[in-house]
């Protein structure tokens, strides 16, 4: 008992279309899923880069210096290595402002830079507040 399909029995060139439109469509799911995938990969990177450059931030915010005796007498800049990349501290003065650079350089030589500013009557007063 033989069952043939009538629309496949036709001999007229359905089936080498049909099969060469199945294989396309696969072919684009396929590349869709890859780039998708590669999409989320380079998301996930970005993202414990993120964390790793919130985390160098806050351990150099906490080594910081904060106390200053006048406009002349700035700290000089520092470097700290931390196991998951180096800070680098600039402190800098303008005429009423007060700037600390932080240049965060992970191991994977990604790089990174924070800039805070603070009145100049705000430091020396030890209350400051970021502008």
């Amino acid at each position: 008992m033989k069952r043939n399909f009538n629309c496949m029995n036709n001999q007229k060139g359905f089936v080498f279309p049909f099969i060469v439109i199945t294989v396309m469509i696969l072919f684009l799911v396929l590349l869709t899923i890859i780039s998708r995938f590669k999409h989320e990969v380079t998301m996930t990177e970005n993202i414990q880069d993120h964390y790793i450059f919130e985390s160098l931030f806050a351990l150099a915010e906490h080594h910081k210096e904060t106390s200053f005796s006048s406009e002349n007498d700035l700290p000089d800049p520092k470097i700290y290595q931390f196991p998951q990349g180096d800070v680098a501290i600039t402190y800098t003065s303008a005429h009423t402002q007060f700037t600390i650079q932080y240049t965060m350089t992970l191991n994977n030589g990604k790089e990174y830079s924070v800039y805070q500013s603070y009145h100049w009557e705000n430091i020396l007063d030890n209350d400051p507040i970021h502008d």
